[in-house]
């Protein structure tokens, strides 16, 4: 996923992605389309989560209980 948007930049809607680290668990943070997105792997899947600017540090600690 991460390679993918990478190339892509400046074709895609999205900006080029962020590698944070939050609560232990590394995520990627992109822009697009008005929103924030995070995803982060698992294994073989991806867990992509897309949230409004205006709230997305708030919602995203919420998103953890759950990917976690």
């Amino acid at each position: 996923m991460d390679r993918k948007i990478k190339a892509a930049i400046g074709k895609s809607p999205f900006s080029y992605p962020e590698a944070i680290e939050i609560e232990g668990l590394k995520v990627f943070k992109t822009y697009g389309m008005g929103r924030v997105h995070y995803y982060y792997q698992s294994k073989d899947k991806v867990f992509w989560l897309e949230l409004p600017a205006e709230l997305h540090q708030d919602l995203l600690k919420e998103a953890l209980k759950i990917w976690k």
